[in-house]
């Protein structure tokens, strides 16, 4: 009682005084701490144990209790309000499935202020979750079907996209219609479907035998989407059958990337390599083929039109799920599926109990990082069948060249990827061991600091990727032996002093397609060694890095450089120089599709770069704040050129895209050409049109412009007077009606669809050398050039 009781005061001076009795035992002191400790435990404990259901004597989970959102730790209402107040705000709710439980809803919607034009849209495919979450009737949209013109339309795209889209026979047409019909207007079975006959021969008995066997699937399963991917699986060849089963190891929604999936394949030899083709190439042939088939949605595209990233589309995992359970290629039966994905949510029963996997790959998703446990990482040198062993993205509680000290007794491995992994400072000796290894990743690997001699041994070797790993100083000698590498990605080559695999190493390298230059001396390079890169033949993809160099002496030595004339694709990055390297020009690379600068120090382009035209079809211009370009000039000698990625370019002149000094954007050749020349008499109209429009709804026309509109909406004249914009002119703007009148009538104009809310606006419009550039493309992509009556405007305020 005395060691409880405390007595506060306070004087005048605002002081606080507490007093404790001195005589009570020390160990009542810790007793009482120890108790309120004791107190909050419990009290988490009550706080979680809603959310974590308690675990019986056998392991069993039990399901006594009140449902886990009724926890005090969802209890966020009043703060959603707090936050909420006052504003008004949008809130999606994407794919809700579970009607059993929607208190979570409940605490949310009770948190959201009500009344002020707010809006929550909630997609779902039961309409009894709808109902839970009080969507009423009249608020609800149900989306249509397709149409049978659109479902026809939808089905050309894809099946025929090899001929633009347009079906020209008369056979294929009719069996097609047939095949459209049974879809009932949904879109994923009719591009399902349509990716299947995209990859079959255009003859009537293949295209006949797939509708019969559509229809036998439609007997089975009445749902025609489920039967038309169904269909699609048993039309795949059997080596993409097993590429299509290894999507079921993702989770929901996750965003996969295409080179952990190909490289997975190169490994577990999913992959047919025929007629001396090779294996990297037959990968992604793989990953295009179920891309086609509509298997496969893609999430990132590159400026180069490869893809980076995909994912799989709900239905699409279902299926590939329940497949995958029915094969034993993956799925809850522990002890006999042949292969896991791991996360940090991995059950250890599935590490423990299953001695047959073939492979262990990292599932994370975008932004997320593995962490796994000790007693699980002991046991991943313990499974001898095991082919493909993926701990991408994943973290450790010890060095994981101990969890793995045992890798050599895997003697079957051949995909090791250990990207991104932490702490990972050495390769583990044993991997000497593991002789049929294909593909080895230790990119972004910052605390590896050498490779040990015994990779140069590895015979078999087709991917070696080491970029990104900052300590990584030189590769040890004998890179010369991997004559089958295919892929080198981080390649930095060593000094004399050093003494480890140098440029000419490469020599040896035939096969290589895709190699990644990391350069910082001109000791890197010797005279000797200018011409390697020119007899590498099926090098197709080089990028060049000199991230972090220094010194005038390797400008000189890039310079010297010889690239290969047939080489595809080119990057360039952190480039030292002032000027691009004089091999830079059309003459040199005539064969080159796409080219990327990013970084460095570059101001200008060399002049044989503007010798003659390119082939280009794609450019990527990235983080060159001193490089001084005209993008006409670039047009000129890029007749070829389809799409831009541009962004922390200031000094680009008279790009398409607003912000290209900063964040930037993409441009794409179809934007430009999305609109046909107007005949002078459909632009008339169109000029008539929009003065009819903006003579009502802008209220800055000055009184002798209204005269004028009314004179052109009678038809009665269609020119424009000398000095017609300079009357209503303000400070830094124009507003549209003056912008429309002074066009031409033989200049290419945009459908005019001017809304009131947007025309009463006055639009800030960009100028270049007396010459308005374009509208904002909310105004319909107007073009105009070439205004004479400004030239002699007394226009002071123009933006710079």
């Amino acid at each position: 009682m005395l060691a409880g009781c405390e007595f506060l005061c306070n004087n005048s001076d605002g002081y606080s005084f507490c007093w404790f009795p001195t005589k009570v035992p020390s160990r009542y002191f810790i007793g009482r701490q120890l108790g309120e400790l004791n107190g909050k435990i419990s009290s988490i404990k009550e706080k979680i144990s809603y959310y974590v259901a308690p675990l019986s004597g056998n392991g069993n989970i039990q399901e006594e209790g009140p449902p886990r959102w009724s926890s005090p730790i969802y209890d966020h209402t009043e703060r959603i309000n707090q936050y909420l107040f006052g504003k008004r705000f949008l809130i999606v709710m994407d794919d809700v499935w579970s009607e059993e439980d929607c208190l979570w809803w409940e605490r949310i919607y009770e948190g959201l202020p009500k009344g002020n034009k707010s809006c929550v849209i909630v997609t779902t495919r039961n309409e009894k979750v709808a109902r839970k979450m009080r969507v009423q009737e009249e608020r609800t949209h149900r989306p249509k079907f397709l149409t049978e013109s659109d479902s026809w339309l939808l089905f050309c795209n894809v099946a025929f996209a090899a001929n633009c889209g347009h079906c020209t026979s008369d056979q294929l047409e009719e069996i097609g219609k047939e095949i459209v019909s049974r879809c009932k207007g949904l879109p994923l079975a009719i591009k399902a479907v349509g990716g299947i006959m995209l990859c079959k021969d255009p003859r009537y008995h293949e295209w006949k035998r797939i509708a019969d066997h559509f229809k036998g699937a439609l007997d089975e399963n009445h749902n025609s989407v489920m039967a038309s991917l169904q269909l699609s699986y048993d039309e795949l060849p059997s080596y993409l059958k097993s590429c299509f089963l290894s999507l079921s190891i993702y989770p929901e929604d996750c965003v996969i990337s295409k080179d952990q999936l190909v490289r997975w394949w190169i490994g577990e030899g999913f992959v047919t390599v025929r007629n001396s083709r090779l294996s990297t190439e037959a990968s992604e042939d793989c990953f295009s083929s179920l891309t086609n088939r509509c298997l496969v949605e893609v999430v990132d595209w590159d400026y180069n039109g490869k893809i980076c990233t995909c994912k799989v589309h709900d239905m699409v995992r279902d299926l590939v799920i329940k497949i995958a359970a029915e094969d034993c290629f993956s799925g809850e039966n522990f002890s006999k599926c042949h292969h896991l994905g791991i996360n940090t949510d991995v059950d250890h029963r599935r590490i423990v109990t299953n001695k047959k996997l073939r492979a262990l790959v990292s599932t994370s998703k975008s932004g997320e990082v593995n962490k796994i446990a000790s007693c699980i990482g002991n046991k991943f040198c313990d499974f001898r069948y095991l082919r493909v062993l993926d701990l991408s993205k994943s973290i450790f509680e010890v060095p994981l060249g101990a969890l793995l000290g045992n890798i050599g007794n895997l003697k079957l491995l051949t995909c090791l990827n250990l990207s991104n992994t932490h702490p990972l400072t050495n390769v583990p000796a044993s991997l000497e061991k593991v002789k049929k290894l294909q593909v080895l990743d230790l990119s972004y690997c910052q605390s590896l600091r050498s490779l040990p001699p015994f990779v140069m041994n590895f015979q078999n070797l087709a991917v070696l990727d080491i970029g990104h790993c900052g300590s990584l100083e030189f590769l040890p000698k004998g890179l010369g032996m991997l004559s089958n590498l295919q892929i080198l990605i981080g390649f930095k080559p060593a000094t004399t002093v050093n003494g480890g695999s140098r440029i000419a190493d490469l020599r040896n390298l035939v096969q290589l397609r895709i190699l990644e230059l990391q350069l910082t001396l001109a000791d890197e390079i010797d005279d000797s060694e200018t011409g390697t890169l020119a007899d590498l033949e099926k090098l197709q993809v080089l990028a060049i890095s000199c991230f972090k160099s220094s010194g005038s002496e390797l400008i000189t030595k890039l310079e010297k450089l010889c690239l290969p004339k047939k080489l595809h694709e080119l990057s360039l990055k952190f480039y030292p120089g002032k000027m691009t390297p004089g091999w830079l020009n059309p003459a040199s690379l005539s064969m080159l599709c796409y080219l990327s600068i990013s970084a460095g120090n570059l101001v200008m382009l060399n002049e044989n770069f503007w010798g003659s035209t390119w082939r280009i079809e794609g450019l990527k211009l990235d983080s060159l704040s001193h490089l001084n370009l005209d993008w006409k000039m670039i047009q000129q000698v890029m007749p070829s050129l389809g799409i831009v990625h541009a962004s922390w370019c200031p000094e680009l002149k008279g790009f398409p895209i607003d912000g290209v000094a900063f964040r930037g954007g993409v441009w794409k050749k179809e934007d430009r050409n999305s609109y046909t020349q107007p005949t002078d008499r459909q632009t008339q109209g169109q000029l008539i049109n929009a003065a009819k429009s903006l003579a009502v709804l802008s209220p800055n026309v000055a009184a002798e412009d209204q005269g004028y509109i009314q004179t052109i909406s009678s038809g009665s004249s269609t020119e424009t007077p000398p000095g017609m914009a300079i009357e209503t002119v303000t400070t830094r703007r124009l507003t549209l009606i003056n912008a429309v009148l002074v066009a031409r009538r033989n200049h290419a104009m945009s459908t005019y669809e001017l809304l009131a809310s947007v025309v009463k606006q006055e639009i800030l419009i960009q100028w270049i050398n007396n010459t308005i550039l374009h509208l904002p493309k909310g105004m319909g992509g107007l073009g105009i050039h070439n205004m004479d009556p400004l030239k002699d405007s007394p226009w002071d305020h123009r933006p710079e």
